[in-house]
């Protein structure tokens, strides 16, 4: 694993996709940046201290594209 993620936020990573499979609010978003803000939420969900732009370069995104997907998903998780 690129981003050096838990077993646990793995799991919470996996989770969290199928918490939002086939979600309207998901079309025409780019699914590298959902993939990417999705382990960056478990990441933090978890406790664990990664930045965004760390997970955008293991994710192949950008910070920016994160950081948009994070505040979504963060209103539709209530976290």
């Amino acid at each position: 694993d690129r981003v050096g993620a838990s077993i646990e936020t793995r799991a919470k990573t996996h989770e969290l996709c199928g918490m939002l499979r086939g979600e309207i609010f998901l079309n025409g978003k780019n699914p590298v940046s959902v993939a990417a803000a999705i382990v960056y939420i478990a990441l933090i969900i978890c406790g664990e201290n990664k930045t965004q732009p760390a997970v955008a370069i293991a994710c192949q995104s950008t910070p920016p594209a994160i950081r948009k997907a994070y505040y979504a998903f963060k209103k539709y998780f209530k976290f």
